[in-house]
């Protein structure tokens, strides 16, 4: 078509008013309800299943076919007015929207929610209008995680009967990916309620400790009338979400996350005692505490478990792991002793009560230890490393890197290979070896500073000097630490870098207030003219 024509055809069209409304209004319906499609598609992804999200969207489908079929029918019928190009066009469109909502389902059914949905049944029971036990436990639900973004509590807008039980319960929860379903019912007579709660964690990495099925209580009718039973179940399933979600963060090694959240739980007025035993919190948020490095915390939260429950042999083995990373060797011991007492078939303690006589430097027993935590599981890498330091310190060497080596075959041990580097390069004096294995060890963690450090060392004795200091720039940059300043300052000292050498020396009396490494920077610094 030349210019001419196409001015004609273009004037021709908005002399016809009706088709230019025609055509501005099909771009406003187009334009609406594509967006209208892609918001809720978007909501559905994010989890908003709700009956509104789903009429809107197939709505919206619904008349993008229609627009395009038109816009075909009508191009047929007038040919020689349009493009055989905008025909085809528009056939496209309609098959492509044709398939939206298969493609839609699904993304929607196999894309995984970044949110950890909490979805509650209705409670039946008798005159729920008045008594709402499902608002009430929804309302406290999300009133305890609406400081989360991550946690959505939604309701199911149905009951599920004893007769479907957990079965039913799971599939639902499956349907609307959440990973946590509530559900249960309460009948009363003239003197009695019985309120029945199932609480079902649909697999996802909680790790939790064991749960019960269900709590059942038998309390007083005057309890359900002044809703003291409504507000109990409250505080109790709040208290069971809020110690899932911790456990969860947890496991993602998002410590701040989960303590915040076993806090949360533990402001709860009731604790669910028949689903689960009330330790549990403390002994996680302890561990979470430990991880951390706030030992002291985390020695008030053992203390607290131990002492609802005696016998819990984890709390006393994490409670002996605070004592050693506060340098408290004995009451350490202690604890293990009173863990391996109450699991003795379990390897972690002997594992860990080697550690603490190890730090005490009674290496003969550490090895006993270490023993023992290899005959119960042969596959124990750590206790082979940790074996391997016994033997290292004793200076049996041959001993030493035979463990490491059974570590590193056992897994991928950054840490084996770390060891295994510093006995080659201080005690044998294979630098090369030494090099290889602190290669692997960086290769394995790559922000592992104290790797950077030594492979340095170890360029630093071959008279790789320019090697040697972008290893410690490395591991400056990761962890900057008086060790890696004071190794620089003398690789830079030895290749007259003299003003380089000055600053790093100078780093190290900032950083550090251990008497030999200060006593060696200033007789570094007096070499170098610095008083």
């Amino acid at each position: 078509m030349d210019k001419d024509n196409f001015n004609k055809r273009l004037s021709e069209f908005f002399k016809r008013p009706i088709e230019l409304i025609k055509l501005i209004g099909g771009l406003i319906i187009f334009l609406l309800s594509l967006v209208t499609a892609v918001v809720k598609f978007i909501k559905l992804l994010e989890g908003d299943t709700g009956l509104v999200t789903i009429v809107l969207i197939f709505v919206s489908i619904a008349i993008l076919l229609l627009l395009f079929l038109y816009i075909y029918l009508q191009f047929r019928k007038r040919r020689t007015a349009y493009s055989q190009w905008i025909r085809r066009s528009a056939l496209i469109c309609f098959f492509a929207v044709l398939l939206l909502p298969l493609a839609g389902y699904a993304i929607w059914k196999y894309y995984p929610s970044d949110k950890i949905i909490v979805l509650v049944a209705d409670f039946e029971g008798p005159e729920p209008q008045n008594y709402r036990v499902t608002e009430t436990i929804i309302e406290q639900l999300r009133e305890a995680t609406k400081g989360y973004d991550d946690v959505q509590v939604k309701a199911l807008g149905k009951p599920i009967t004893a007769q479907e039980g957990s079965g039913i319960a799971r599939a639902r929860g499956k349907d609307r990916k959440a990973s946590i379903v509530l559900w249960g019912w309460y009948g009363k007579t003239k003197e009695k309620v019985l309120a029945t709660v199932h609480f079902e964690v649909l697999p996802n990495p909680f790790g939790l400790p064991p749960l019960q099925e269900k709590e059942t209580l038998n309390l007083a009718v005057v309890e359900l009338e002044s809703f003291t039973i409504q507000e109990r179940l409250s505080s109790e399933m709040t208290f069971i979400v809020l110690l899932t979600i911790g456990v969860a963060r947890y496991k993602a090694k998002d410590y701040d996350g989960a303590i915040a959240q076993f806090t949360d739980a533990l402001i709860q007025a009731a604790m669910p005692k028949q689903i689960i035993n009330p330790t549990a919190i403390y002994f996680y948020r302890g561990t979470a505490y430990n991880e951390k490095g706030d030992v002291d915390r985390a020695m008030a939260d053992f203390n607290q478990a131990i002492k609802l429950k005696a016998d819990h042999a984890e709390a006393y083995n994490n409670r002996g792991i605070a004592y050693i990373n506060k340098g408290k060797y004995d009451p350490a011991i202690d604890d293990f002793n009173q863990t391996i007492r109450l699991k003795p078939d379990d390897a972690i303690p002997y594992n860990n009560r080697g550690v603490a006589y190890g730090n005490k430097g009674e290496y003969d027993s550490a090895i006993t230890d270490f023993n023992q935590a290899i005959k119960l599981k042969s596959d124990n890498a750590e206790a082979y490393l940790n074996r391997g330091n016994a033997y290292y310190f004793k200076g049996d060497l041959n001993r030493a890197i035979a463990d490491y080596n059974q570590a590193i075959k056992l897994k991928p041990y950054a840490l084996a290979h770390y060891n295994r580097g510093l006995t080659y390069a201080t005690k044998k004096g294979d630098l090369n070896r030494a090099i290889a294995d602190f290669d692997k060890a960086i290769e394995i963690k790559p922000n592992f500073a104290e790797a950077y450090v030594n492979r340095g060392n170890a360029y630093y004795y071959k008279r790789n000097i320019n090697r040697a200091i972008a290893n410690y720039n490395q591991a400056i940059k990761l962890k900057p630490n008086a060790l890696a300043y004071q190794n620089r300052g003398i690789a830079y000292k030895l290749k007259g870098d003299k003003d380089k050498a000055i600053a790093d020396l100078k780093k190290v009396l900032e950083l550090t207030d251990d008497p030999e490494m200060r006593q060696d920077a200033r007789k570094q610094l007096q070499e170098l003219g610095v008083e």
